[in-house]
Parts: C-alpha cells; sequence; structure tokens
C-alpha cells in the first residue's frame, strides 16, 4: 500500500498543508480581481531548486518592472525556499519537486497601485 506523505506549501508568513493553500479573496483584492501577480515555477533535482539565482532575478525584476513590492527580500525568500524544500524531502519524490513561487499584489485601495505593506507570498508544492 502506498503511504501519501503530507506536502507543505507555504502562505503569506507561514507553512500550511498544500491542501489548506488559499487565495484569499478580500484579503488580496489587487492580486485576485486584479490580476497583480507574479510567478515563477521552479524544479528541484536532489534536494536543491535547479537555476534558483535564475528564477530570483526574473521575480525580483518583474515585481520592479511593476512597481510591486516584494513580500520579503532576496535572502530571505532563499532562507524560505530551502526550508519549504527541506519540509518536503520525502523517499517517494527522490529530491525532486515542483515549486511555484507567486508575489501577489496584497490590499489594494481604488487605484491600480499596491498599497499596504507589500505583495503576499504564496509557494505552492
Amino acid at each position: 500500500m502506498l503511504e501519501v506523505s503530507t506536502i507543505i506549501s507555504y502562505q503569506r508568513d507561514r507553512f500550511v498543508d498544500t491542501e489548506e493553500l488559499c487565495l484569499p479573496f478580500f484579503d488580496d483584492v489587487s492580486g485576485t480581481i486584479r490580476g497583480y501577480r507574479i510567478f515563477t515555477a521552479c524544479r528541484t533535482f536532489s534536494g536543491r531548486i535547479f537555476r534558483l539565482e535564475d528564477h530570483l532575478d526574473r521575480l525580483y525584476n518583474s515585481a520592479k518592472s511593476i512597481h510591486m513590492k516584494p513580500p520579503m527580500g532576496r535572502e530571505q525568500l532563499k532562507i524560505v525556499l530551502q526550508e519549504l524544500v527541506d519540509r518536503n524531502l520525502q523517499p517517494s519524490f527522490n529530491g525532486e519537486l515542483l515549486i511555484d513561487v507567486v508575489f501577489s499584489g496584497g490590499l489594494a485601495g481604488n487605484s491600480m497601485q499596491q498599497s499596504g505593506t507589500g505583495a503576499y507570498l504564496y509557494m505552492a508544492v
């Protein structure tokens, strides 16, 4: 019998079971309604994210180009990503994961500009 292990993702500022991951409608109006989001999909091999720096360059350059304040600094995101990988290392995955990293607009006023403290971070495994 195949044992199914819990897969962990990341929602805004905490790790959650992937089954519980959600994008809140009202707390993330600019992301949900206005499509103010950027993302990248990362692959791991042997427990390491392939071309991590390229993914981070793409995220942070895209955020800058649309005047989005990232949810955290680049180095902090690298730490959170590595913890996410570590939490999901399971023999059945052979160190291989697909991680969707999303910066989502967050709170919005009556304009197309972001308000509040910055984008929200979601990472789905």
